[in-house]
């Protein structure tokens, strides 16, 4: 809360999958209270998908869900971060 009060722009890169999306509503209600109570320079930047694995129907409708809910209001970039199973990978293994 103390970093919106003091931002003037925020990107909100969310996860393509069901709880980060959920949780994008509650987040936006939060930017929309800080704005109008704490700092009226806030604005929202966009909506950067994460996480995409265009390979599953789940993120096809995942991502068609934040665009119908919030296209017509907040702008969603045409970029998105994909999946990389290559990082998930490397975490996982035990470093000597």
């Amino acid at each position: 809360m103390n970093a919106l009060a003091c931002a003037d722009i925020v990107l909100i890169p969310v996860q393509a999958a069901y709880l980060p999306v959920k949780g994008l509503q509650q987040l936006i209600k939060t930017i929309v209270r800080i704005k109008r109570q704490l700092n009226t320079n806030l604005q929202i930047e966009g909506i950067l998908l994460t996480m995409v694995d265009y390979r599953t129907n789940f993120t096809k409708d995942i991502s068609s869900s934040v665009h119908e809910a919030y296209a017509d209001n907040i702008m969603i970039f045409q970029s998105e971060i994909p999946v990389s199973i290559r990082a998930v990978e490397i975490t996982g293994q035990t470093h000597e």
